[in-house]
């Protein structure tokens, strides 16, 4: 269902003016791109979420409109036009709704914001409340790298990250082996490695660790958030990639790898300049930290 340019002009006045003017939304301690999402992130966990979107029927799963023959021509379903009644509840569907600024998660008002998500299974339809192990560099890559895949190097980017390059509309392809068990054991190891981290609420940072959050504490890293009207599922699902967010791996629960994240602003050493031809690095990635 696509939302009029009134709708959102209207929505986008209020973000940037109404609202700021009122006092709501804001942060003392937000930095001064708060109001922006970066296009281009590096310093990646593997993983993908859907962005979020209006679950008409609660299902988690994204719904299309249900097809129709558009007699007038006015691009909407009308009543007394035909159409196929696939949910079979005698009633014409328009699906759910999305849009990246009204419906999906934004800055500065889910700055902080707690998701706890699940380890999906990428056989089944990707659903919101659940993260999925994806590969890296992301296809059509500049260099001509293909995706790597393996539970070896997926561990090893939950601890040290991707150093690929991802800009926003790049596809990502789901990583489709068994990867409950390098889950597990890569978020265990994150989580020892600061084990006294936390958030505060109030400062909207990560304390707790005897070193700068950039340097040391890995169970933060950027996560690339993907467009949930076209995701594929399967062992060789293809998503989008629609924003970047940090986020920071508050605790873990098993059987299922259900984890409680917090949703962070991108900082400087996991934003990338989409322009650039420079290829990433782990010796430029270190470069950053010294």
């Amino acid at each position: 269902m696509r939302l009029s340019s009134g709708v959102l002009f209207l929505a986008v006045f209020l973000t940037l003016t109404v609202l700021p003017s009122l006092g709501l939304g804001k942060s003392t301690k937000l930095p001064a791109q708060s109001d922006t999402i970066p296009n281009c992130a590096v310093n990646l966990f593997p993983w993908i979420i859907l962005d979020r979107f209006q679950d008409k029927d609660g299902d988690g799963e994204w719904d299309d409109p249900e097809p129709f023959s558009d007699t007038n021509g006015n691009g909407n379903w009308d009543p007394g036009e035909p159409y196929v009644d696939e949910d079979g509840n005698g009633t014409y569907s328009e699906g759910d709704v999305y849009d990246p600024l009204l419906t999906g998660y934004s800055v500065p008002f889910d700055i902080g914001a707690t998701l706890t998500v699940a380890q999906g299974n990428p056989e089944e339809a990707l659903s919101l409340g659940f993260f999925y192990p994806c590969r890296y560099p992301p296809l059509d890559y500049y260099t001509g790298e293909q995706p790597q895949s393996g539970a070896a190097i997926y561990e090893e980017w939950i601890e040290h990250k991707s150093p690929y390059r991802v800009v926003v509309g790049d596809r990502l392809r789901i990583e489709g082996g068994n990867m409950q068990g390098p889950t597990k054991s890569g978020v265990r190891d994150i989580i020892d490695a600061c084990p006294t981290s936390y958030y505060d609420q109030s400062d909207q940072e990560v304390k707790g660790h005897s070193h700068s959050v950039s340097e040391s504490c890995p169970r933060i890293g950027a996560v690339a958030l993907v467009d949930p009207t076209n995701a594929q599922n399967g062992p060789d699902g293809i998503v989008t990639a629609v924003k970047f967010f940090s986020l920071f791996v508050e605790s873990t629960a098993y059987p299922r790898n259900v984890l409680t994240i917090r949703l962070l602003q991108l900082d400087d050493a996991s934003i990338c300049d989409p322009l650039s031809t420079e290829q990433t690095t782990w010796g430029r990635i270190k470069a950053m930290y010294r």
